[in-house]
C-alpha cells in the first residue's frame, strides 16, 4: 500500500512539474506575447502573424514531435536490442524539410521581407530541433528540467518580445525563446551528442514516424484550420476575431498536452501495462475536465478576454461560447488521443483525423460562406465530438477484453 501511495504520489508531483511548466510557457504566450503583438500591429497585420505563426506550428510539430512521439513509442524496442542510432539522421532530415518549407512561405505571403524571413526560417528549424530533443526528459522521467526548460525558454521570449516591440521584426518573439531552450538543452541531454548512423530498424522506425507525420499534418492542421480557412474567406480581421473568442478555451486545452506528455512517458516504461479500466478513468477525467473548463469559460472568459484583448473584444464577444465549446470538447479528446496513440495501430489514428478532418474542412466549405465565422465555430463542435467519440470506440475495444 505504501508503495501505491509512493508512485501515486510521484506521479502528482511530475504532473504537477509538466503543467507548471505549460503555464509558464502558455502564459507569456497567450497572456503577454500576442496581446502586446496584438497592440503593437494592425488588426491585419496581426491576423497575418497568426495564420504564420500557425503554418510553422504545424511544420515543427509534424516533423519534430513527431520524432519525438516514434521515439517514445520505440523506445523499450532499442533498449531491448541496445541500438543507438537512426534518429539523428532522421531529424536532420526533418530540420532540410523544414528549412525547404520556410522558404516558401513568402511566396504565400508578401508581407515577409527578407530579414523576416530570414529570422523565420531560424525560428522554424530551431524549433523543429527542441521539439525532438526535449523526449529525453519524457523517457527518462526527469520532468522537473521540463519546468526549468520552459522557464529558460520563457526568458528568451520576453527578451524577444522586447526586441520585436523595438524593432518590428515580430519572429524575434519566438527565435530568442527557441535559441534559449537549444542553449539549454545542449547542456542538460545527452540526445545532442549521440552519432549520426543508422541501425537495422531504420526501415520500421522510418515508416512509423512518416505514419505519424501524415496523421500529425492532419490533425494540426485540422486544429489551426480557423486561421487556414478564415484567412482566405473573410481577410485576417476574423481570424483575429476568432482567435480572440476561442482565447480562454484555448488557454485550457493548453493544459491537457503536458498531462498526456506525462502519461505517454510511463506509456513508454517497461513495466507499464494498461487495461480497461485505466483506459475508462482517464475517459472520466477527460470529460470532467472539459466540462469544466466549458463553464469557467462561460464565467470567466468574457471577463478576461477583455482584459487582454480589449480592442478585439467587442467583434468577438458573440462568439464566445460557441469558440470556447469548440476548444473544449477538444480537450476531451487529448488524452484519449494519447492512448489510441500508443496503445493502437497507427494507421487508425491516422482514419480517425482523416474522418475528423473530411468533416471539419467540408462543413466549413459549406457554412463559411453562408453563416460566417458562426458556421465555422458549429461545424468546429460537431467535427471535434463526433473524433470524441471515435476515440472511446477505437480505445474500448482495444481494452474491452483486458482485465479491470
Amino acid at each position: 500500500m505504501r508503495s501505491i501511495l509512493g508512485k501515486a504520489k510521484k506521479i502528482l508531483i511530475q504532473f504537477g512539474q509538466r503543467l507548471l511548466a505549460a503555464l509558464l510557457s502558455t502564459g507569456v504566450r497567450q497572456l503577454l506575447v500576442l496581446p502586446l503583438l496584438a497592440a503593437r500591429f494592425s488588426d491585419a497585420e496581426y491576423g497575418t502573424i497568426l495564420t504564420i505563426v500557425s503554418i510553422a506550428n504545424i511544420i515543427e510539430l509534424a516533423l519534430g514531435n513527431t520524432l519525438n512521439n516514434t521515439r517514445l513509442i520505440t523506445h523499450k524496442d532499442y533498449r531491448q536490442q541496445n541500438l543507438t542510432g537512426d534518429f539523428q539522421p532522421l531529424l536532420l532530415i526533418a530540420a532540410g524539410v523544414a528549412s525547404l518549407v520556410s522558404l516558401v512561405l513568402p511566396l504565400f505571403f508578401p508581407q515577409i521581407n527578407f530579414l523576416t524571413g530570414l529570422l523565420l526560417w531560424l525560428v522554424i528549424v530551431s524549433n523543429t530541433l527542441s521539439c525532438y530533443y526535449i523526449v529525453h526528459f519524457v523517457v527518462t522521467l526527469q520532468f522537473h528540467k521540463t519546468l526549468i526548460q520552459s522557464a529558460v525558454t520563457a526568458a528568451g521570449t520576453v527578451l524577444g518580445l522586447l526586441l520585436a516591440l523595438w524593432t518590428g521584426l515580430w519572429p524575434f518573439c519566438f527565435l530568442m525563446g527557441s535559441v534559449a531552450c537549444l542553449v539549454y538543452l545542449w547542456f542538460s541531454t545527452p540526445l545532442m551528442r549521440e552519432p549520426l548512423q543508422w541501425t537495422p530498424r531504420r526501415a520500421s522506425t522510418t515508416r512509423r514516424w512518416i505514419i505519424l507525420i501524415l496523421s500529425s499534418l492532419l490533425s494540426n492542421a485540422l486544429i489551426y484550420l480557423d486561421r487556414l480557412l478564415l484567412y482566405p474567406v473573410l481577410g485576417a480581421v476574423a481570424v483575429a476575431n476568432y482567435a480572440t473568442a476561442a482565447f480562454f478555451g484555448k488557454c485550457a486545452a493548453s493544459v491537457m498536452p503536458p498531462v498526456a506528455n506525462v502519461l505517454l512517458g510511463h506509456f513508454s516504461q517497461e513495466d507499464f501495462q494498461m487495461n480497461r479500466k485505466k483506459f475508462l478513468l482517464i475517459v472520466a477525467g477527460s470529460v470532467s475536465f472539459a466540462l469544466l473548463a466549458f463553464f469557467a469559460s462561460i464565467l470567466l472568459g468574457p471577463w478576461l478576454t477583455k482584459l487582454f484583448y480589449p480592442s478585439l473584444i467587442d467583434a468577438a464577444l458573440p462568439l464566445l461560447p460557441l469558440a470556447n465549446l469548440a476548444a473544449c470538447v477538444g480537450i476531451g479528446c487529448t488524452l484519449l488521443q494519447t492512448v489510441v496513440f500508443r496503445f493502437c495501430p497507427a494507421s487508425r489514428l491516422l482514419l480517425v483525423q482523416i474522418i475528423y478532418g473530411v468533416i471539419y474542412f467540408g462543413g466549413s466549405l459549406f457554412l463559411l460562406p453562408v453563416y460566417g465565422i458562426t458556421g465555422f465555430c458549429w461545424v468546429a463542435v460537431c467535427a471535434n465530438i463526433v473524433r470524441l467519440i471515435l476515440f472511446f470506440v477505437l480505445g474500448f475495444h482495444r481494452f474491452k477484453k483486458t482485465p479491470a
